[in-house]
């Protein structure tokens, strides 16, 4: 491949991985951690290029010595990157590629280097892992095969993170892409992993006679929560026709020896809203339904099921509630929790919400902002139903 494909096959492919602005980078400041103990050199880096800047992923050093960005240009991360096998340079003020860069002669005072390419799934070079030292060294077979060793585990650490981008993307996709037309009312919804996927999710969608909202958790989190979500969201899809106990009642007949088989359950909300304001609705476990009164009262909707999973053979209740002009429905997840916990704080920012008459959206985004500033330890999910007129 000539350079200028190879290098336009890692500009793509980064953004494509989300690796260079990806939040959570311990598991490779574990790689570089373990590279420096092993190979017993100061200095461990995983690096990936795009473009024209060499950018630090991970790395180990002390503190000061090794940047966290430079110009790409003719770096030995550059050299070896163009290649397929292990770069070493015994003495970088022997190589005339390298003696004049600032690292080898500005204070870091660089004077070994050993680099292997790590590629993505499909085998496109994006940068590598490295280590260093301000001594000059040679650097055995054996030790080079270790470092090659070294780069399919990061590999193996950015493929699980494009992976999971991926499954992301998928499962905000299955989420509600716009509002619904029922007159009268405003509807608005959304849903933050804490993970890149995550077991929450909420659905809405017209029926004959008004609309189907859904809020469903599934106990744990990562790709098999999620996994389970889409399937709960399809099943209570296919029962679209049925009201909301027969259609809970459904999904529970077909789910609950799945889910048992994965140890888990899912907790819904199940509701059908009506033109004429009145809200029909199954909870199963849940527990986080309110309507708030246009006077700032509050009405919470009791859960009076279990959660689908836990029993077969269940029954499932349906309870009713009327919206009137100013109401609000409000239904979140447990994760909502964490960062807005109920009490007269909560509820007095919520009444004042609803009675000023705030927009379905501004509730929502009121609430995931508030869950945005605290730290994530679970998946957070809100909707709104309100009604204007």
């Amino acid at each position: 491949m000539s350079r200028t494909a190879d290098g336009s096959a890692r500009v793509v492919a980064l953004p494509q991985l989300d690796v260079l602005d990806a939040a959570d980078g311990a598991r490779l400041e574990r790689v570089t951690t373990v590279a420096r103990d092993l190979f017993g050199m100061p200095i461990a880096s995983i690096n990936l290029m795009d473009g024209a800047v060499q950018y630090t992923r991970a790395a180990a050093a002390p503190e000061g010595v090794w940047p966290e960005s430079l110009p790409r240009a003719g770096t030995m991360c550059d050299v070896t990157v163009r290649g397929h096998e292990t770069l070493v340079v015994e003495d970088l003020t022997k190589d005339d590629r390298f003696k004049d860069l600032p690292l080898v002669t500005g204070p870091a005072a660089l004077r070994f280097y050993a680099g292997h390419p790590v590629t993505t799934p499909s085998g496109r070079r994006i940068g590598t892992i490295c280590v260093l030292d301000s001594m000059p060294h040679s650097f055995s077979a054996d030790e080079a095969d270790l470092l090659r060793h070294l780069a399919a585990w990061v590999q193996s650490e950015l493929s699980m993170e494009e992976e999971l981008e991926r499954a992301g993307e998928v499962q905000r996709g299955l989420l509600p892409q716009r509002t619904l037309d029922l007159p009268g009312f405003e509807l608005a919804g959304a849903c933050s992993p804490a993970k890149g996927v995550g077991g929450d999710f909420f659905d809405w969608y017209s029926v004959i006679d008004g609309v189907q909202i859904t809020v469903g958790d599934v106990m744990g989190k990562g790709m098999g929560a999620a996994l389970l979500a889409a399937t709960v969201r399809a099943v209570l899809r296919g029962a679209r026709r049925l009201d909301p106990a027969a259609a809970v009642g459904v999904a529970a007949d077909s789910l609950t020896q799945d889910l048992e088989a994965a140890h888990s359950f899912v907790t819904l909300f199940h509701a059908r809203a009506f033109e004429d304001g009145l809200v029909e609705y199954v909870d199963a476990g849940h527990g986080l339904g309110r309507v708030v009164r246009a006077d700032g009262t509050h009405v919470p909707l009791p859960s009076v099921d279990p959660p689908v999973g836990l029993f077969e053979d269940d029954e499932w209740t349906a309870g009713t509630v009327r919206l009137e002009p100013g109401d609000a429905l409000l239904v979140a997840s447990d994760g909502l929790l964490d960062h807005v916990t109920p009490g007269d704080d909560a509820d007095r920012v919520l009444s004042e919400l609803v009675t000023s008459g705030r927009s379905a959206q501004d509730i929502v985004d009121f609430y995931m902002a508030s869950a945005a500033r605290g730290p994530r330890t679970d998946d957070t999910t809100q909707v709104v139903l309100r009604r204007i007129s």
